[in-house]
């Protein structure tokens, strides 16, 4: 019997959120913007992105990254997409945040850094939803071999801000950008 209070109020808090989600305009800009890009129409899913993304939608963050890693709709820019993932990663989407550290482990549009590889493939892990177990088992993986990488002050290091990333949910400041990338100079003539 309380099992069943349990659930009823599980179900209907959980309708009440998903009602209040999908009732708002940035959402509806978002499904209709995966809709397109589900359909191939990919300047109108970004179109429907940059306008649900004004309102902080990190899913439509993640899908102009998407679209920008992609070159779909926009020239091929990592160093963009990279900050469109980043934009989602500091709004809490868990696969923007493993993005992020893959991004930083293979120097995708950002400076390689095993040690930012690391935590935010971790942070990535951490805040998969509980569903999603393939998804947070993947991150595990790549987070595991990226760790063979850092140096023991590193992994020290790592464990802390995991562990307060744990507490707080947040990474700190240094994680907020992307570390510079140094373009090929010219040559004089």
């Amino acid at each position: 019997m309380i099992v069943r209070g349990i659930e009823r109020q599980f179900s209907v808090a959980l309708f009440v959120v998903l009602a209040a989600t999908l009732a708002s305009p940035a959402s509806a800009h978002f499904l209709d913007g995966f809709d397109a890009f589900r359909a191939g129409d990919y300047c109108k899913a970004k179109e429907a992105w940059l306008e649900s993304e004004k309102s902080g939608d990190s899913s439509s963050a993640f899908g102009l990254g998407e679209l920008y890693a992609r070159g779909l709709c926009v020239t091929e820019n990592q160093r963009l997409a990279s900050r469109w993932y980043l934009t989602a990663a500091l709004r809490g989407d868990s696969r923007a945040r493993a993005e992020v550290g893959v991004r930083y482990a293979y120097g995708k549009g950002v400076k390689p850094n095993a040690f930012k590889a690391y935590v935010w493939l971790s942070a990535a892990k951490m805040s998969a939803s509980g569903w999603d177990t393939d998804f947070a088992a993947k991150a595990d993986t790549n987070r595991r071999m990226i760790a063979a990488l850092l140096t023991p002050d590193e992994r020290q290091r790592a464990a802390v801000i995991v562990a307060e990333f744990s507490k707080k949910w947040a990474l700190p400041q240094e994680f907020n950008s992307l570390d510079s990338v140094e373009l090929p100079r010219s040559p004089r003539r």
